[in-house]
């Protein structure tokens, strides 16, 4: 069988769909099949590899298993079918890439609209590892047998109208506490110190001496000049501000895509320096730290408001990254800026860390980029300065100010330096 490798002549970037990151995005949630393991080859792989954000890959596998199930193919799935025993109670089930392709082909030939997705990535998905792990009293029948849609909670909704008239929701939690306090590691400690020492951020009030007044305080070292008469021999002492008092406002992308060499643990020990830094150097009224991802619906989790002790950060901070989905920067960033940063008499410095640019169920596009792009503008006209930092990431220039590291070549260590100057960088031009 000769898997089809040429571009699709249907036009479906032009379709409904709006191209494959939509059609991946809009196809229903499906679950059962979440245990399902696809490799993808460097060498075959290439166009899922750096077209599609990590989920989106995801994603793609469970479509292509669902439809296998839709058209009555699993018998079609399971012919030459391996497997691995891994200890005493586990076993690996590997697909045949030859039932692979034999399935895919089947599917170009009868998936409708479907059929130009396929299509695009034949050769990424004829060439994948496809596995799975169960228990060696599991079918992989029952597994197969699973998989099944969930239908959306809400249809037929323009893409971005989050939390407009009831159309969509946009979820605030405020994570639970954990029984255990967080134990920051040696290492996070270390660098946290290291980077106060960086930081040129001082509170402190600074004095300057005004001289040569008419009244005051008399300056002795004047005494010898003065002649008789009402002469300029006084001084005074003033305070000044070395610095604006300024908030910081944290949030930490936790969708699927980050927990992608590495991104994820490198997030959270640079959210738990910054917090160990801006603990020492801001009260806890200035302070606050956000998550955000989110299945159908975007969802802000708050790991410290800025009406919380600093100990409230400690208590969340071990559930971060526990539900890795989706990307809804826009109506997230939007919806902090509301709540939590507009209006307020402080300055504020609004951080975030993030690997990747909007995507999400019916949420994604290019108008959607434009959409975040005009709210990070909004943010910046009520003077709210802004800050990215990109993992993995270098489009974060719609940020005022930006910088990035690439993992898992590069570490926390070694970009404190580069973030502290960054951060220096923004309170000399704001808030000195």
């Amino acid at each position: 069988m000769k898997v089809l490798k040429r571009f699709s002549s249907t036009d479906w970037e032009n379709s409904f769909y709006g191209g494959y990151h939509r059609m991946v995005n809009n196809y229903p949630v499906i679950k059962g099949c979440d245990e399902f393991r696809g490799q993808f080859s460097t060498d075959y792989g290439t166009k899922v590899l750096y077209d599609l954000t990590y989920y989106e890959r995801e994603k793609l596998i469970k479509i292509f298993l669902n439809e296998i199930k839709k058209h009555n193919l699993l018998n079609s799935l399971v012919f030459g079918l391996d497997f691995k025993d891994l200890g005493v109670d586990k076993r690996e089930y590997i697909f045949s890439k030859g039932s692979i392709k034999n399935c895919l082909s089947t599917l170009i030939s009868k998936s409708g609209e479907l059929k130009s997705l396929f299509v695009y990535f034949a050769e990424s998905l004829s060439n994948m590892r496809l596995s799975i792990i169960l228990n060696k009293d599991q079918s992989i029948y029952e597994a197969l047998i699973g998989i099944e849609e969930v239908k959306p909670f809400w249809q037929n909704i323009s893409i971005t109208s989050f939390n407009k008239d009831g159309k969509r929701s946009l979820i605030t939690k405020v994570i639970e506490k954990s029984t255990n306090k967080a134990i920051f590691t040696k290492k996070e400690i270390e660098y946290a110190n290291t980077f106060k020492k960086l930081l040129d951020v001082n509170f402190d009030k600074g004095i300057i001496k005004n001289t040569n007044l008419l009244t005051g305080k008399l300056d002795v070292r004047k005494l010898a000049e003065s002649q008789s008469g009402y002469m300029p021999i006084y001084y005074s002492l003033e305070e000044f501000e070395r610095m604006k008092p300024f908030r910081v406002a944290l949030l930490i992308d936790e969708s699927g895509s980050m927990d992608y060499t590495y991104k994820a643990p490198t997030a959270q020990t640079l959210a738990n320096v910054l917090y160990l830094t801006f603990k020492d150097l801001l009260p806890a009224q200035n302070l606050s730290i956000f998550g955000h991802s989110g299945e159908n619906d975007p969802e802000l989790r708050i790991y410290k408001g800025f009406e919380e002790d600093f100990e409230c950060y400690e208590e969340r901070s071990a559930r971060m990254f526990v539900n890795r989905c989706q990307n809804y920067d826009g109506p997230i960033v939007e919806r902090i800026y509301e709540k939590y940063l507009k209006g307020s008499d402080t300055n504020n410095l609004f951080i975030v860390i993030s690997d990747g640019q909007p995507a999400g169920y019916l949420y994604g596009s290019q108008s959607d980029y434009v959409d975040l792009k005009k709210i990070i503008e909004k943010i910046r006209r009520e003077n709210i300065v802004t800050l990215g930092i990109g993992i993995n990431y270098y489009n974060m220039d719609f940020y005022k100010y930006s910088t990035t590291m690439r993992v898992p070549q590069q570490t926390i260590e070694s970009c404190i330096e580069k973030f502290a100057k960054t951060i220096n960088n923004v309170v000399k031009q704001e808030f000195s």
